[in-house]
């Protein structure tokens, strides 16, 4: 099954500073593979910040993933990534 890498902003509170959280079906529940993945939010690219730490979550499951296409949700603070599998047929 494949599943979505969702990567959200999460606001700063009195105790830390904005976050990114990156996390999936296999990073929920009590047979989790992994814990979600959490980073500072560094205030540059935020695109290229989520995509980044959905590619480190994607490694840290062992899913052998070279390419994760994505982007966001209409609230602006959410990204979501799935894995893109290309295939031709070199006969066509």
């Amino acid at each position: 099954m494949t599943q979505a890498i969702r990567v959200k902003y999460l606001k700063p509170t009195a105790n830390h500073g904005a976050r990114l959280k990156a996390e999936c079906r296999a990073t929920s529940g009590p047979n989790r593979a992994a814990k979600p993945l959490v980073e500072a939010y560094d205030y540059g690219d935020p695109d290229q910040q989520a995509a980044a730490l959905a590619h480190k979550l994607a490694d840290q499951l062992g899913w052998r993933v070279t390419t994760l296409a994505g982007g966001t949700l209409p609230d602006g603070q959410t990204w979501v990534f799935v894995s893109v599998w290309f295939t031709y047929d070199k006969e066509a």
